[in-house]
């Protein structure tokens, strides 16, 4: 897909994004083994408004994935990424109520395994994906 296509996609469904570092105790201290990039967007401004699992939702889910995809960088071997399947759930910021978002999930962690802690390999890829998807438009935080 063209770059300007995403672009119309991340306007259309006002599409944004948050980063999480992922957490496991691994013997009993905790550590970063990875991080979750999630993005959140709406259907056609707000003007759709999204029932839990509706075909509006599932749509807005498959293009937002096609932004994923286009974000992801290339594999080198030390770091695994999974886009999570579709979920049903919408995400409602209380703050927000009328704005029900459908949200996709990234993971990112090391190849070598799950509890690896996290190293620069992948704090570069993360900075790379959060590159990408600023170049499309997408921005960072809250509306």
């Amino acid at each position: 897909m063209q770059q300007d296509q995403l672009r119309e996609l991340v306007a259309l469904h006002g599409v944004r994004y948050e980063r999480w570092p992922e957490y496991h105790y691994v013997d009993g201290k905790k550590t970063a083994v990875g991080f979750s990039v999630e993005l959140y967007g709406i259907r056609d401004h707000g003007e759709v408004h999204l029932s839990p699992g509706d075909r509006e939702s599932m749509e807005t889910f498959d293009e937002m994935r096609k932004i994923a995809e286009s974000v992801l960088p290339r594999e080198d071997g030390s770091t695994r990424y999974e886009v999570e399947p579709y979920d049903p759930s919408l995400y409602i910021d209380p703050r927000h109520p009328e704005r029900a978002e459908v949200v996709l999930k990234i993971k990112i962690f090391h190849r070598l395994g799950f509890f690896h802690p996290v190293d620069e390999s992948e704090e570069q890829h993360l900075a790379e994906m959060e590159r990408g998807l600023e170049e499309l438009g997408v921005r960072r935080g809250k509306y």
